[in-house]
């Protein structure tokens, strides 16, 4: 229960603080607001529909398919983001 509380949290952290700031880190300052506003859309609708779209699944597929999905799509998530940060460090 607690190891599931402490990834929830850093889900939950990493949709709400660390996209801020990766934005931020990518993009600079310059129409940081539409960036990021366009982004925060995105997530949220995202957001929306799998927030169903996962216990839909659930309910027809095991659910430790759902559990590995969805620790793949935060492994990806992460390795882009990194990736990002990386490249836009290089361009400097």
């Amino acid at each position: 229960m607690l190891v599931g509380a402490f990834l929830f949290g850093w889900a939950y952290a990493g949709v709400t603080v660390e996209t801020a700031l990766l934005v931020r880190s990518v993009f600079g300052s310059k129409d940081y607001a539409r960036i990021f506003s366009i982004i925060s859309i995105a997530l949220a609708a995202g957001g929306a529909v799998m927030a169903g779209g996962w216990g839909y699944l659930a309910d027809f597929i095991d659910f430790k398919f759902i559990l590995i999905a969805s620790i793949g799509c935060l492994v990806i998530s992460a390795s882009i983001g990194l990736y990002a940060l990386l490249i836009e460090r290089c361009i400097e």
